[in-house]
């Protein structure tokens, strides 16, 4: 969970830059390039400027960060305690228990996440100068969001993340857990 913190301070500006060029239209284009739309932000509003929407990347990483790797870490161990072979150690897990610890972990990160994930991108996509935003803060993004589409716009969007997230990070895991045991057989 706490990891949340530092990992924003660095994932707020790339997702940041990555937010503004995704949402430019072709007869709009504020910023030719990724470089260019850090310049000039940097250049207009400083560094703050640069961290937009950083209060809303925080209150979002923090639940996904829980329910990633404590989801994860609990499937694991419950497979190794629950599974064909009970009473194994986490090292010895099959496969697809792997993929599916995997699997849950990405799901729990994104059910416990995407209401401020929506936050975050409506407030990173706001406009650069803080007069013209439309959203304050977070509780006033939060209030606004339900005023003027409800709480179904907080799940906007949630079907293909939630499809993508239980085979992408079951992959992910199962991966990791690979090559970690390779590289202990080194």
């Amino acid at each position: 969970m706490v990891a949340g913190i530092p990992q924003s301070m660095v994932e707020g500006p790339q997702d940041l830059l990555k937010a503004k060029m995704q949402v430019q239209r072709a007869d709009n284009k504020l910023y030719s390039s990724t470089f260019d739309c850090a310049k000039k932000i940097g250049s207009t509003q400083g560094v703050r400027g640069i961290y937009q929407g950083l209060g809303a990347t925080i209150l979002r990483n923090i639940p996904a960060n829980a329910g990633y790797f404590g989801v994860y870490e609990s499937s694991k161990r419950w497979f190794a305690d629950h599974g064909a072979d009970q009473k194994r150690e986490v090292k010895d897990l099959k496969p697809y228990e792997i993929l599916l610890s995997g699997g849950l972990g990405g799901c729990a990160c994104w059910i416990a996440s995407y209401p401020m994930d929506v936050v975050k991108s409506l407030m990173q996509t706001d406009h650069v100068n803080k007069a013209e935003r439309l959203y304050n803060n977070v509780p006033d993004a939060i209030r606004k969001i339900n005023q003027q589409q409800g709480p179904k716009a907080f799940f906007r969007g949630f079907t293909p993340c939630i499809v993508r997230a239980f085979p992408a990070n079951g992959a992910c895991f199962f991966a990791y857990e690979f090559s970690k045991s390779v590289m202990e057989k080194l």
